[in-house]
């Protein structure tokens, strides 16, 4: 009995100590479900979040991940971190984030997670991006994800636009080259920004809309350029601009597949994400790793532009999900409420019914943050 009690009080003390961790790094309790490392180095994951497993300290080699017997990764949202450090293995993190079973926690002995589930804005040249200076958008981020417990500060950051002089895009960056359909600005202004974000842990997706050019070249040239930075985890293409169709044409599955290869052989953790208002405009049959976001817009009621982002959703079940709002055209619904960020995220993320990525757009965003 002595005994008993005895290891009874280690194992308080030690989820006691676990507990502390995770709250002293600001990990997010309510998206952890159940994570265990087995015996044959594999670790089981059941999550909201994609995980990526990475090597740690002396663990060595992590074997494979696992979502059940099946042994396929489970339907998650955007790049999550399982890191499993040196030590004896912990069998169970459950959602109140004590450990059970009659495992132990120490400094050495860990498994947390750190969620790439974005809240924070959209900001573009044509939206006050350059208008305001880095601390006002690592400000910002951080007080909308703030609102929505377990995001990480961040947002879309666009680093191109439609190009108006022809059928291409405008990098806001110096030359690297002569492209097809792709012109440069004269300087880089989103270094000093990113190197902001950098130092703020403000996490980032670089967007493009780029018209007829080559998506694959966009990549290797704006991910070359940012790659250095610990803000960047992604490539964004926005496809209401996406060739010279009405409202973007419809890559095929097999385009966005080939992007993606792209974007993860330059770093497999890096996320990619396509955009548009319209679902009929992205094609399904697409890895689950690709971060789906809806920005529609002109919805005249709150009903009619929650039910716009749920039925995208609906389309992408297995995919990351986000979405984009606080249009001006919207304005008449959220004018009036009192946290129209908050108020506008839960009603969306209500209606879906799992955690999404939150972006306010950048065209209204100084009516919030003057």
């Amino acid at each position: 009995m002595r005994f008993l009690a005895g290891a009874f009080f280690v194992f308080i003390i030690s989820a006691a100590f676990f507990s502390l961790y995770l709250s002293q790094n600001n990990l997010p309790k309510e998206k952890i479900t159940s994570f265990g490392i087995a015996n044959s180095n594999t670790v089981s994951v059941s999550s909201y979040v994609d995980i990526r497993v990475k090597r740690a300290l002396n663990y060595g080699s992590i074997g494979s991940v696992s979502g059940g017997s099946s042994g396929t990764v489970p339907d998650v949202a955007p790049d999550e971190t399982v890191i499993v450090e040196e030590g004896n293995s912990i069998n169970e993190i459950e959602e109140n984030n004590t450990i059970e079973e009659d495992e132990t926690a120490n400094e050495s002995n860990y498994l947390f997670v750190e969620s790439k589930i974005l809240a924070g804005w959209r900001s573009s040249m044509y939206g006050y991006q350059q208008q305001k200076p880095p601390s006002y958008w690592v400000d910002v981020a951080k007080d909308i994800s703030s609102k929505f417990p377990g995001t990480v500060p961040g947002g879309i950051w666009l680093v191109g636009e439609t190009d108006g002089s022809g059928p291409g895009t405008l990098l806001y960056m110096k030359s690297t080259g002569s492209y097809p359909n792709i012109a440069f600005e004269k300087g880089d202004v989103s270094e000093e920004y990113l190197n902001a974000f950098d130092k703020a842990n403000v996490k980032v997706i670089l967007q493009v809309e780029p018209m007829s050019a080559d998506i694959n070249t966009l990549i290797d040239i704006v991910m070359s350029q940012y790659k250095h930075h610990s803000s960047v985890i992604g490539f964004g293409v926005d496809i209401e601009w996406y060739g010279t169709c009405n409202d973007g044409c419809k890559p095929s599955a097999e385009d966005v597949i080939s992007w993606n290869d792209k974007l993860h052989s330059i770093n497999q953790n890096y996320t990619l994400m396509i955009k548009h208002f319209e679902e009929s405009k992205l094609p399904t049959g697409i890895p689950s790793n690709i971060l789906i976001v809806c920005d529609d817009e002109e919805n005249g009621k709150l009903n009619t532009l929650v039910s716009e982002h749920a039925l995208m959703e609906s389309k992408f079940k297995n995919n990351p999900f986000g979405a984009q709002y606080g249009y001006p055209s919207d304005k008449n619904i959220w004018q009036d409420m009192q946290d129209p960020i908050k108020q506008l995220g839960n009603a969306i993320e209500d209606r879906i019914g799992r955690p999404i990525s939150h972006f306010w757009v950048d065209f209204s965003i100084m009516d919030l943050y003057p």
